[in-house]
C-alpha cells in the first residue's frame, strides 16, 4: 500500500479515534482505511446517523454527531490520492526521459580555441596545424611524454598520409619548431613534453 499523510483538526481526529475504538478497530488508520474502502456505501446512505462499522460492514444504531465532516475527510483523501497519482506519473516521466549525454570532453572549448589560434597564428600548412593540435591532445590525456614517445605517436597517425619524408622532418617542422610559441605546450624536463589546457586562454588572451 502507498502511505498517505493526512492532517486533521484535533477535534475530528479525536472523534475518529473514539469511533475506531468503539467499532472494534485496532487503530484509527485501520478505521479510516475501512471507511475509504466502503465510501460508496456511505455516500449512498442518507446522513441519518453513521453507526459503528464492523468488519462485515453492518451499521448499528449509534450515530456520529457530524457525518458531513467524515465525508469531507473522505473527499480530501480522494483528492490527495489523485494528487499523488499525478506526482507518480510526473516522476515516471522524468525517469523515462533519456538523460542528456555527459560532455565526454570537457576541454573541447580549449582545444577549439587552440585550433583557431593555430589557423590565425600558427604554421601555414594545414598538416602542421593538425599535427600540433593532435600533439596537444595526446599530451593532455597521456603526458608528460618523452620526445621519442610523442614522435612515434604522431608518426603512426600522420607519416604515411602527410607530405613529410620522415618522422624527423615531421617532428622538426611542427612540435620541435613551434612548441615554445604555441599556447599550452610545456617542457617539464629535458627531452620531455607536456600540455596544460589552462594556459591556452591565458596565453591567447
Amino acid at each position: 500500500m502507498e502511505p498517505i499523510t493526512l492532517r486533521l483538526q484535533p477535534p475530528l481526529a479525536e472523534e475518529l479515534e473514539q469511533e475506531a475504538k468503539e467499532s472494534g478497530f485496532s487503530s484509527r488508520s485501520e478505521y479510516i482505511r475501512h471507511l475509504l474502502h466502503h465510501r460508496e456505501t456511505l455516500k449512498q446512505n442518507p446522513p441519518i446517523g453513521i453507526g459503528q462499522i464492523t468488519s462485515d460492514t453492518e451499521f448499528l444504531d449509534q450515530s456520529v454527531d457530524s457525518p458531513e465532516e467524515l465525508f469531507e475527510v473522505i473527499s480530501e483523501m480522494e483528492d490527495r490520492i489523485d494528487e499523488l497519482e499525478h506526482e507518480v506519473a510526473d516522476l515516471r516521466t522524468v525517469i523515462d526521459e533519456p538523460e542528456e549525454e555527459a560532455d565526454e570532453n570537457p576541454q573541447e572549448d580549449d582545444f577549439a580555441a587552440l585550433d583557431r589560434w593555430l589557423q590565425e597564428n600558427g604554421p601555414q600548412s594545414d598538416d602542421a596545424q593538425e599535427i600540433l593540435l593532435t600533439a596537444a591532445q595526446i599530451l593532455n590525456s597521456e603526458g608528460p611524454l618523452k620526445t621519442s614517445e610523442l614522435k612515434d605517436r604522431l608518426a603512426e597517425r600522420y607519416l604515411e598520409e602527410s607530405t613529410y619524408a620522415s618522422v624527423d622532418t615531421l617532428w622538426a617542422s611542427t612540435v620541435e619548431r613551434l612548441y615554445e610559441v604555441t599556447p599550452g605546450f610545456e617542457k617539464p624536463g629535458y627531452g620531455t613534453y607536456d600540455f596544460d589546457t589552462t594556459q591556452i586562454k591565458k596565453q591567447i588572451n
